[in-house]
């Protein structure tokens, strides 16, 4: 960083990062599997093994000025190189042996500009190039006016993108094994691999769009002890990445697909959204000692498209239910004599189905409630916290799903239970 003067400044970063990891399941047999390819092989032992690797190098050039009283303006650069490699069992994990690489150019500005008094504007530009999507475009725009001391409203809108990822870009995900007779020997009939074929992409994604749109005020009451934020808005989103399906690709004539004839999932820009909501939140501070803060959210999704799961049988997820379409709490804090602080937090969810789950495993409605009582000792340079915390106090709830279905139909445990659980945390914290 470099500060040559007061509201001019200069920063330039650069970071590594290197990820490696290894992931060996256990040994599993398939009955199912070895009925089919007897008698003439020795039976199907499968041991799930991923090896993963990524390099991320990235850096940044911000400069911030305020060329004059009322204006603040930032403007920089970015470039960024990923590589991704990876194997399954010993086959690549993506659809070339090479290591996957991602070139990402980015150059931004953003102002400020409080161009009356009580009126403030925002406005920024993005622009982007990578390897896959080729060019995007972010513009921003909000504006900002105070009526008063107590009251504010807001108008806001933005577009912005996300990149494919390498994998959604070219990778597959193909399981394979060696197939024997008697230990070795020449196999009859002339297969020598058998191979199970998950997902395989095809490339030509395009960025994910999305256009947001709000409205929002802020109000302050009761000498400001009572805060109201109240936010309306609409989000609109294009090529949204989905997973799809399309016919298995033939096998070659030594390989036994597991697949073929059959399908296999994929990737396509399938989906787009429409989000409509509302947001608001009270915050009650009438003392020091006392706060109170109220929250809830309501949207309505609807969706010109669907995705398609691939698990036993092919299944549609709709987007429309991937959200709760009310949701809110609140959370009550109280400080009381000697040191001793005390919490009570609420939340309510209604159902709604996570994109990777089918309609029949879903999130139900839930209320959850945690509390806390915690005891401080201060000196000058510590502090000593013991406290007694309480979760899920209503009693168990699923926030994911309820139960895990596997291809045969047995539902062999539950999918996420939250227990109720109680437990003391003892803290301490140094200056």
């Amino acid at each position: 960083e470099h500060l040559p003067q007061t509201d001019n400044s200069f920063s330039l970063q650069y970071y590594y990062n290197k990820h490696n990891s290894t992931e060996t399941g256990p040994a599993m047999v398939y009955p199912v599997i070895n009925a089919l390819i007897a008698p003439y092989y020795d039976p199907y032992v499968y041991i799930n093994e991923l090896d993963i690797g990524s390099n991320r190098h990235d850096i940044e050039f911000n400069h911030f000025l305020r060329p004059l009283d009322d204006l603040r303006l930032v403007w920089g650069s970015s470039a960024r190189l990923d590589t991704v490699s990876g194997s399954l069992d010993g086959g690549d994990l993506f659809q070339t042996s090479s290591a996957q690489r991602l070139e990402l150019y980015r150059g931004f500005t953003h102002g400020e500009w409080e161009f009356a008094p009580d009126w403030l504007l925002n406005a920024g530009y993005m622009i982007e190039y990578n390897d896959i999507s080729g060019n995007d475009h972010s513009p921003r725009v909000a504006l900002i006016h105070h009526l008063n001391n107590q009251h504010t409203i807001r108008i806001g809108k933005s577009k912005a993108t996300r990149t494919p990822t390498l994998w959604e870009e070219d990778g597959e995900l193909i399981y394979r094994h060696a197939l024997t007779s008697n230990g070795g020997g020449a196999p009859v009939p002339p297969y020598n691999e058998l191979i199970n074929t998950g997902f395989k992409m095809y490339g030509g994604l395009q960025s994910e769009k999305i256009s947001s749109s709000e409205l929002g005020y802020i109000g302050k009451f009761l000498q400001n002890q009572l805060v109201l934020d109240i936010t309306v808005f609409q989000d609109k989103t294009s090529n949204l990445i989905g997973a799809n399906i399309r016919p298995t690709p033939a096998p070659l004539a030594t390989q036994y697909d597991l697949n073929y004839p059959g399908y296999i999932g994929t990737v396509e820009n399938a989906l787009a959204s429409k989000i409509r909501g509302l947001e608001l939140s009270m915050d009650y501070k009438p003392d020091k000692n006392f706060r109170a803060y109220i929250f809830y959210s309501h949207l309505s999704i609807e969706s010109s498209g669907k995705q398609t799961i691939v698990e036993a049988e092919s299944q549609i997820q709709d987007i429309t239910v991937s959200a709760p379409e009310d949701s809110g709490g609140m959370m009550l804090t109280l400080s009381l004599d000697h040191d001793i602080d005390t919490s009570l937090m609420v939340f309510r969810s209604e159902d709604f189905n996570w994109l990777d789950r089918s309609a029949t495993q879903s999130a139900e409605a839930y209320t959850k409630v945690d509390m806390r009582i915690a005891k401080n000792w201060r000196t000058l340079r510590e502090k000593l916290t013991l406290a007694l915390i309480g979760q899920n106090l209503l009693g168990t709830h699923y926030d994911y799903n309820k139960t895990t279905y596997f291809p045969t139909g047995q539902v062999n445990h539950p999918g996420s239970p939250q227990d109720r659980r109680v437990y003391i945390e003892l803290s301490l914290k140094f200056n």
